[in-house]
């Protein structure tokens, strides 16, 4: 948090002003966050002014945060936890004792939040680890903030002028968080490895990520990503390497399918383990002696993997049809990369006969996608499984386009319209005809 901070006026190590003005009640506090979610979903930068009435003096302050759950409200709880933490270290410094101070900040609700005294905060609460942050350090104050709203962006609609000492102020937080935010994606912001709020002791840290929030989710999808990926790799049939498993898009797979009904996802896990309703597991649970286990379209034993290989004239039609809607889909709004839109529908048709990687000229980081795919496998790719190239490929496509989406709400997309077919097993047609 105080990496980047500037006082042009004064030197940076004199803060013998701020005491000053602590203790006489002559500085206003503004922060402000930025957020840009199509460009850096997991990245929240942040801006800070502190301006003294008396004296016209000012000293302002920038920072940004990697996380898995940043968003513009986090930024504002960030810039409000940086203040109070400054605030308590200033009066503590310079022992004063009943400041009084004026906090201004234009999102509301994070405002009335750090306003709040509790006695406990909820481990599901949203910035959990903040709001922790709050309730330590405003047990210790010696003296208190005056909580003020701010309308924020008021710049574009009234001259410099004409705007308030506040609103002006918030301007110029906003302009440094936006310069954080920025700043951060052009140094790399992954490289930094995991950071802790100031006084924060404890944490729960999953592969790099801090949990912001409640802790149950994230612990029980990485704890059933691992016991999928030993299941997975232990089973007698066609089991899984580890390069493989690591391949697929497990993130952006399970964001999909917490929006699904439970009876999609108990479909989905019987066509991937083998258990829908198939002619031959029709004859297995039957107990019929004799059970005709053939499709009753081309008359080839009838498995769940014969469902992506059936080439009954009727359901070669109802896939090519499918599949041109989700290509109409792909080129709506140019909302997906143009090399992405031409081959996954080729890829689809193709029925994997032909690997993804040899159907023809690829630019280099598709050639990378098709190799990544291949390893993941053509059936694999029709139950949801799609490499997880499909959304740095996308990522950088939504942020460069005028689209509303990201990388992340694509993938979810797509995932969820692949399979491009009616999820029964008499209803899901395919191309080419039976293998020799």
């Amino acid at each position: 948090m105080w990496e980047s901070i500037d006082n042009s006026q004064q030197s940076k190590h004199n803060l013998s002003w701020l005491a000053e003005g602590m203790k006489f009640n002559t500085l206003t506090w503004v922060t402000d966050g930025s957020y840009d979610r199509k460009r850096a979903a997991d990245l929240c930068g942040v801006g800070w002014v502190i301006f003294c009435n008396k004296t016209g003096t000012r000293l302002t302050g920038t920072f940004w945060e990697r996380s898995p759950a940043a968003s513009s409200y986090r930024a504002e709880m960030l810039g409000l936890c940086c203040l109070h933490l400054l605030a308590r270290g200033l009066s503590e410094f310079h022992q004063i004792k009943g400041w009084k101070a004026t906090l201004c900040c234009d999102n509301k609700s994070a405002l009335e939040q750090s306003a709040y005294t509790r006695r406990r905060i909820r481990p599901s609460a949203k910035c959990a680890d903040i709001q922790r942050s709050l309730k330590a350090t405003k047990h210790t104050f010696t003296g208190q903030f005056s909580y003020l709203h701010v309308y924020g962006h008021m710049d574009k609609y009234l001259l410099w002028h004409q705007l308030s000492l506040i609103q002006q102020l918030n301007c110029i937080c906003d302009t440094l968080a936006k310069q954080a935010v920025n700043l951060a994606m052009t140094q790399g912001y992954h490289d930094r490895s995991t950071q802790l709020l100031p006084k924060e002791d404890v944490a729960v840290i999953i592969w790099g990520n801090k949990i912001t929030d409640d802790i149950s989710s994230p612990i029980r999808f990485h704890a059933s990503k691992e016991v999928a990926r030993q299941y997975l790799g232990n089973r007698k049939k066609n089991p899984w390497t580890t390069e493989k498993f690591d391949e697929v898009d497990w993130e952006h797979l399970d964001l999909a399918m917490k929006t699904k009904p439970d009876m999609y996802k108990i479909w989905r896990s019987k066509q991937n383990s083998g258990f829908c309703g198939t002619r031959v597991q029709v004859g297995r649970y039957s107990g019929i002696p004799g059970q005709d286990e053939r499709c009753p379209n081309c008359g080839r034993r009838e498995t769940s993997a014969h469902l992506l290989l059936c080439p009954s004239a009727d359901r070669t039609q109802l896939l090519i049809d499918n599949v041109d809607e989700l290509g109409k889909w792909l080129e709506k709004d140019s909302s997906t990369d143009q090399e992405l839109a031409y081959w996954i529908p080729k890829y689809i048709l193709m029925r994997g006969d032909k690997p993804f990687d040899e159907m023809g000229a690829m630019t280099p980081r598709m050639k990378s996608l098709a190799q990544s795919q291949d390893k993941i496998g053509y059936r694999n790719f029709m139950e949801g499984y799609i490499s997880v190239h499909f959304y740095e490929i996308q990522n950088f496509h939504l942020a460069m386009s005028g689209s509303f989406l990201n990388g992340a709400d694509w993938a979810k997309q797509f995932i969820s319209k692949n399979p491009p077919h009616h999820p029964l097993p008499m209803d899901i047609p395919q191309l080419l005809p039976p293998r020799q």
